[in-house]
């Protein structure tokens, strides 16, 4: 498709370079509903992964023969909005030294003309974002009429999940999978919509909060509706300025007023002290993966609404977390391609880090070399080298198999333990461990 001074045509990896230039200004990715690009890799990666579509062209300068800009169409099921089933919906972008010059004009004509007499579709779509009125000046030279909607875009879905993987990377454990849950939770039953909040300043998303659904379990084994929240991500060029205490506090006031009258998290209490948090134990609500006398220093409580636990009949209880928060480990393959269509990041061991267990034995994992392999060589960041080599398992074992054969340790154990254990107390341990690790979850 062309005009006497554009080319619409495939992307190309030598388009690479042209790419990050203009998708690397501040003032392109924004107003479309994405984030700058930050290197040629992460360029090069969009055009092989995103923009590698029958439907998704470069706009060529036939000129310098450079590719200036983007434009394509969603069909029903991949669309940012409600279409109709043979509907599509398009988009475009240019760069900013082609923008007033009726680049978009041009390019977003010819895909009208391909959608309707090319593809057939019934109805073609656009949107643009308040902040960017020159997109829908665009729609309007080419027919395009406003419908009043006001919509929420699922790119900007996309950039809240980048947000949650810079604010988590290497943060509690070698890389992250923070931004997998919240991709999954939107559809989870659990999810709470109305708390699902981002935190902005001068038009850029910064920060980030979601809060769901969980249980009590009393000591006669029924249940009580609770609530969490989490992941909260605050952009890592914004931390420590006080940006994430303001939106948690904003968040907990609107989770007041809905009704949510008591929250369980996991978190470091030195912050969540001051959002009024405490350790969980001193409201006599146990950790579901800790003994019920431990007082774990990360498992936090706080009454919302002061005399919740009391009015509801509880005075001692368990939490459990949602399922929804084991997404990665359940789906681990879902993961690692989700995973794929973001710029590859360096999974490091750091101070300050939860610890981290192999999870097939418990082994505690504190360096590289502590770590399994996978199948191409590269390091396993979840099973250790005594059970995980080249992709596969070292033991084919039951769970029962694999807590006896780790029971012969328990010297070894001990050496690390404030109270010794015997060797029936350390398996009566791990029967209570072992169901929350990876390879025995169910």
């Amino acid at each position: 498709m062309e005009t006497n001074r554009i080319l619409l045509r495939p992307w190309q990896d030598s388009d690479a370079e042209a790419l990050f230039k203009h998708a690397s200004d501040p003032d392109v990715g924004p107003r479309a509903g994405w984030p700058p690009h930050h290197s040629i890799e992460e360029s090069l990666h969009i055009i092989r992964t995103i923009f590698h579509s029958d439907h998704i062209w470069a706009i060529e300068l036939k000129e310098t023969g450079e590719a200036i800009g983007c434009i394509g169409y969603y069909a029903y099921g991949e669309s940012n909005i409600n279409i109709g089933e043979h509907d599509a919906e398009a988009g475009y972008w240019v760069a900013k030294p082609y923008w007033n010059k009726g680049i978009c004009t041009e390019a977003l004509m010819l895909i009208i003309d391909y959608c309707f007499n090319v593809k057939g579709f019934h109805t073609l779509w656009s949107d643009y974002f308040v902040n960017n009125p020159a997109s829908g000046r665009v729609m309007k030279k080419c027919g395009f009429y406003d419908t009043g909607a006001v919509n929420w875009c699922r790119n900007l879905y996309h950039e809240v999940e980048l947000l949650t993987r810079e604010a988590f990377w290497n943060v509690y454990r070698p890389g992250c999978t923070e931004h997998y849950v919240l991709n999954q939770y939107r559809t989870n039953p659990d999810f709470i919509p109305e708390l699902d909040l981002v935190m902005e300043e001068d038009n850029k998303i910064i920060g980030h909060i979601m809060f769901s659904k969980a249980e009590l379990i009393l000591n006669n084994g029924s249940k009580k509706a609770s609530w969490t929240f989490g992941p909260i991500s605050i952009h890592p060029e914004y931390k420590r300025k006080g940006y994430g205490l303001k939106l948690l506090q904003y968040a907990l006031e609107k989770a007041r007023r809905i009704g949510i009258g008591f929250l369980c998290m996991e978190g470091n209490i030195e912050f969540y002290k001051h959002a009024g948090f405490g350790l969980a134990s001193k409201l006599n609500i146990h950790y579901h993966a800790e003994p019920k006398d431990a007082e774990v220093p990360y498992f936090l409580a706080q009454e919302l609404n002061p005399g919740w636990l009391q009015s509801n009949g509880i005075t001692e209880a368990t939490y459990c977390p949602p399922k929804g928060y084991f997404v990665a480990d359940e789906n681990p393959e879902a993961f690692e391609a989700y995973e794929v269509t973001f710029p590859a990041k360096e999974k490091v061991f750091q101070e300050g880090q939860l610890p981290q267990f192999c999870q097939s034995c418990g082994m505690p994992l504190t360096r590289i070399e502590d770590c399994g392999t996978n199948a191409d060589g590269s390091i396993n960041f979840d099973y250790c080298q005594y059970c995980y080599k080249d992709g596969k398992f070292l033991q084919e074992c039951t769970m029962d198999e694999m807590i006896e054969h780790c029971a012969q340790f328990i010297d070894e154990v001990n050496k690390n333990m404030p109270k010794p254990m015997t060797r029936e107390e350390y398996k009566q341990m791990m029967r209570g461990f072992f169901p929350m690790l990876k390879r025995w979850r169910k």
